[in-house]
């Protein structure tokens, strides 16, 4: 069994459930926030935002699961239960990444469990499609896209027959009334949703043309050796079964963009085994470094990173 170990807490988690199997259930789970879809084991990069004194923050990880109702996953940093975070994530079949807005309901060392909120139509879609496909080759039921409810069965009163024109009339004005109010609350509804969606977008449209502009700005080199003294939270590498197998052991060295934010915003081997290179890159992607700064202000830089793979 291999493990992520987290430099930070000194704690290691174990991995191997994340492609084999769901993983375990959080303890003490608060039963109006028992799962109601399956759960598929799925590891794609996760990017987390949320706002902390009006600032966003944004939080790199790996999923562990996803289902219709929120996704399980391992995070670069802490939420707290009931914060409202925005979630960015891409499927192995979607062409686009799914973004929703979703609520912590449980949080563990590293790991934590998101319930969806709100996710457009289109986002919707991609996350059926994926989960529909997933779902037929596990055996499991097709998704159908909402929760199954229960409804009280109504109760026959019977009625005088000197009344009976008389309820007639009031329950069809009963009803009349009802349709009214239903169908005004559903556009006050609608509006509400459309506002909610639309400056949900522009904020999220508004941190990624933020993090391009930076990206954009002409980066500086920084050796890897000082770097190295910048880092704040580092993740250590799963050694992959193939490279066991195979004796692979090794340096890897990667380059590295490096953003304002401290984040590792684009990262990849230039040599060593490919094998290897793909497991620290994942293991990389979730550093974070103190941001570099040239004349007080913090600045984009590219640097290198070497990752020593030895076999015991």
């Amino acid at each position: 069994m291999s493990c992520l170990k987290d430099t930070v807490t000194g704690n290691a988690t174990p991995q191997s459930t994340t492609m084999s199997q769901p993983a375990a259930p959080f303890p003490n789970v608060d039963p109006a926030h028992q799962r109601h879809f399956y759960r598929y084991p799925v590891a794609v990069p996760v990017d987390v935002v949320v706002l902390r004194s009006g600032v966003p923050e944004a939080i790199p990880g790996r999923t562990l699961d996803a289902g219709e109702g929120g996704i399980g996953l391992v995070l670069a940093g802490e939420l707290q239960p009931a914060e409202t975070v925005r979630v960015a994530f891409k499927l192995p079949t979607g062409s686009e990444p799914v973004q929703a807005k979703a609520v912590v309901r449980h949080y563990g060392p590293i790991r934590c469990g998101l319930q969806f909120l709100a996710m457009a139509p289109q986002q919707q879609t991609v996350l059926h499609s994926w989960l529909s496909l997933t779902a037929k080759a596990n055996g499991h039921p097709p998704t159908t896209g909402a929760a199954t409810t229960g409804v009280a069965p109504q109760r026959n009163v019977p009625l005088q027959p000197g009344r009976a024109i008389r309820a007639g009339w009031l329950q069809l004005h009963l009803n009349r009334r009802n349709v009214l109010l239903a169908a005004l609350g559903l556009v006050f509804a609608t509006v509400a949703l459309a506002s909610w969606w639309h400056n949900g977008w522009n904020d999220l449209e508004r941190n990624t043309a933020t993090a391009s502009a930076s990206t954009a700005r002409p980066l500086a080199y920084v050796p890897g050796i000082v770097m190295e003294q910048r880092v704040l939270h580092k993740v250590d590498p799963v050694y992959p079964p193939e490279a066991e197998r195979m004796k692979l052991q090794g340096v890897v060295v990667l380059q590295a963009v490096i953003g304002t934010d401290g984040m590792v915003k684009d990262v990849h081997p230039i040599s060593g085994s490919q094998v290897l290179g793909r497991s620290a890159s994942d293991a990389v992607r979730w550093w974070r470094f103190q941001p570099y700064q040239l004349d007080g202000q913090p600045v984009p830089v590219q640097t290198t990173i070497e990752v020593e793979f030895r076999l015991n």
